[in-house]
């Protein structure tokens, strides 16, 4: 999930209990902050143009924000509750730890 502007702590903190694991992205980027929160036997499936990119992205050219890894049972609930645009933008697979982009 992406979140625009602002602090994520304000959007997320009433939720966490929901969360099973968050990635700031900005160096590095998908492939290479999402492996440090995997377990070793999954993989991350990030699937390419699940999100749009706001104007303030493109213009800063750092990547999508927030990455917030929840089960998927819960995540259309998850989604409902944060007020920022949010997007399911892959799944976790099983595999090594690593992240594939679809």
């Amino acid at each position: 999930m992406r979140m625009r502007l602002g602090s994520y702590f304000n959007a997320l903190y009433p939720h966490l209990d929901k969360v099973k694991a968050l990635a700031h992205l900005t160096g590095g980027g998908l492939t290479e902050n999402i492996p440090r929160i995997l377990p070793e036997n999954l993989n991350a499936v990030i699937h390419h143009g699940s999100w749009q990119v706001t104007p303030v992205w493109k213009l800063i050219q750092m990547g999508i924000g927030m990455v917030v890894i929840v089960d998927k049972t819960v995540a259309a609930d998850f989604q409902s509750s944060i007020l920022e645009p949010t997007f399911v933008i892959g799944e976790l697979v099983e595999g090594e730890q690593k992240v594939i982009l679809n």
